[in-house]
């Protein structure tokens, strides 16, 4: 596989990781958002909604937790790829680091792997 074979891949993973992870953020936001309207009704009149209240925060936390690990993950994996990327580029006989994609090192003139 060819730097700029990786460099699409990632462009089409990213957008897939970025996209849940704002997802989960917008859902995660919404919920608290609306664990505000069962608060003040606690708050007011009845006491019973505290706990719908504390159910959506909960699961607002949560969605939020699931996000930080999701995003944090994919910013491992990505950077996993880019390292690799970059090294197959290197010269493993003199130690040069060529543009990717090319074939022989421009330096020994040794094939790259």
């Amino acid at each position: 596989m060819e730097f700029a074979d990786l460099v699409q891949a990632e462009q089409a993973g990213g957008a897939d990781a970025e996209t849940l992870g704002l997802l989960l953020a917008g859902l995660a936001g919404l919920l608290l958002f609306c664990a505000f309207r069962p608060g003040i009704t606690a708050a007011v009149a009845e006491p019973a909604m505290w706990i719908v209240s504390l159910i959506l925060v909960a699961v607002a936390c949560l969605m939020l937790l699931a996000r930080h690990i999701w995003m944090g993950r994919y910013k491992e994996e990505r950077e996993r790829r880019r390292s690799e990327a970059l090294s197959q580029a290197r010269c493993a006989y003199c130690g040069g680091q060529n543009a990717p994609g090319t074939k022989k090192c421009a330096f020994c003139g040794a094939p790259l792997r």
